[in-house]
């Protein structure tokens, strides 16, 4: 049996947490706090398997409560509470946070993060993301061609690719889809997003954590985008490795 903790002081949120997990066998809710003190008292004598945990509390920002975990919990899988806002333009949750959960709660994305959490718990079994030196790099704010914004896991994309007949840039995700991008969105504004993100060619933007290897003119890429043909380009090939070093 796998232990849930939530700690949100909105109490109807709650219950749609409750609800929608009781639907899950082989979870049990076991702690719930409203404020950072009471998770903190909470986490002082015990460790939850999965934790659900809002950005904004009574007392402050949720973020806290992280850095405390990351230093005497670091097992425990955060799942993370937030609304998404234009004003977070290419703001990147990654402290230390595994994955987030947008309000209000729908049924379907909670079912999305349950699966993540499995299959990270089954990773010795499958072909998993490699987390260079330890860094996760979470959520990225994307803005589409229709102007619209769409908060994705960076380890969800696998490369960015550049359209040159419709000059836009594509962001080609794990489940095959991909994301195009507003137009004028040009490769230095990718790169910001994220250090995990570098440029191998003129036309491509390489996620470094799918990387299985590279030469001086391809690179091969891990499950599920190892079918991928991506190019390396001469003048990016030392750049390419330096970064890829480093991160």
């Amino acid at each position: 049996m796998r232990s849930v903790m939530i700690v949100d002081d909105d109490m109807s949120a709650q219950k749609t947490l409750q609800d929608i997990l009781a639907k899950y066998p082989g979870y049990q809710i076991t702690q719930i706090a409203g404020t950072l003190k009471e998770a903190r008292q909470i986490l002082t004598n015990s460790s939850p398997d999965l934790l659900f945990l809002d950005l904004e509390l009574p007392e402050g920002n949720g973020m806290e409560l992280i850095d405390l975990m990351q230093e005497y919990h670091p097992e425990i899988y955060v799942v993370m509470f937030t609304a998404f806002y234009q004003s977070m333009g290419k703001e990147t949750f990654r402290h230390g946070e595994r994955d987030y959960l947008l309000k209000p709660i729908l049924p379907d994305e909670f079912d999305k993060v349950i699966r993540r959490y499995e299959s990270v718990q089954n990773e010795s079994n499958s072909a998993p993301v490699i987390q260079r030196k330890g860094k996760f790099f979470g959520a990225i704010a994307l803005t589409t061609a229709n102007s619209e914004r769409r908060l994705t896991k960076c380890d969800e994309i696998g490369f960015f690719r550049y359209k040159s007949d419709r000059k836009l840039w594509v962001a080609v995700l794990s489940d095959f889809t991909s994301i195009t991008l507003r137009k004028g969105t040009t490769a230095k504004d990718i790169l910001e997003l994220s250090p995990i993100f570098q440029q191998s060619h003129q036309s491509f933007i390489v996620n470094l954590n799918y990387v299985n290897f590279f030469g001086s003119t391809k690179i091969r890429l891990r499950s599920p985008f190892q079918s991928y043909f991506i190019p390396m380009g001469r003048t990016f090939f030392h750049p390419f490795d330096e970064r890829f070093r480093q991160v």
